[in-house]
């Protein structure tokens, strides 16, 4: 059943302008892709004011994309500590699938990927906690992880066969999180834009 609308809420003044919001009035459920429940909320004739500048706004998203690429890296990690667990422990024409070239090709790639990705990462966070610009390095990691995100952990499912593909199974949470997160604070092709318009600029 869907929850009862909500009195409008006023926002605290903190920037110039305002207006009111026209839409409908109670929240809609959605599907995510990761198993949450996730809710699209929208007002009907709210008050409200504006609350920021460009520049928080600017600020708060470059360190979403730090942190959710940081996230996605981490899911990028067990997915792999699961596929290297299981091609190590199934055994097929009596030898562990980890010694045909097609598995181990898989996992070098997946590791190759998670250092390149760790780097990104980890040069981000530490930029902004040094308190040195960190955008540049931030929007490299979201971009980087974005893809790398989805070649590791549908890698890691096929790693599994058949098995990988049950709704229960460990090795899908690393995917439906990670699909989620690739789209959270930018998805890799707007941060590539936006490195290639500094590039060129």
């Amino acid at each position: 059943a869907a929850l009862p609308s909500a009195a409008a809420p006023r926002a605290a003044p903190v920037g110039g302008g305002g207006g009111r919001a026209a839409g409908g009035g109670r929240p809609r459920p959605r599907p995510p892709p990761d198993g949450d429940v996730l809710f699209d909320v929208s007002f009907r004739d709210a008050e409200f004011e504006v609350v920021e500048t460009r520049g928080l706004a600017t600020h708060v998203l470059t360190l979403g994309a730090a942190a959710e690429a940081l996230l996605m890296l981490g899911l990028c990690q067990r997915a792999m500590e699961l596929a290297s667990e299981y091609s190590k422990g199934r055994i097929a024409f009596g030898q562990p699938i980890g010694s045909f070239q097609a598995i181990s090709h898989k996992c070098a790639n997946m590791a190759v990927d998670i250092e390149v990705g760790r780097y990104l990462c980890y040069k981000a966070a530490w930029l902004h906690g040094t308190g040195e610009p960190y955008e540049m390095a931030a929007r490299y990691a979201k971009a980087f992880m974005g893809e790398a995100t989805a070649r590791i952990t549908r890698d890691a499912i096929q790693v599994h066969g058949g098995v990988g593909y049950i709704d229960d199974h460990f090795v899908l949470f690393p995917y439906r999180l990670g699909t989620a997160a690739a789209g959270m604070y930018g998805a890799a092709h707007e941060h590539r834009r936006a490195v290639a318009d500094a590039v060129l600029a």
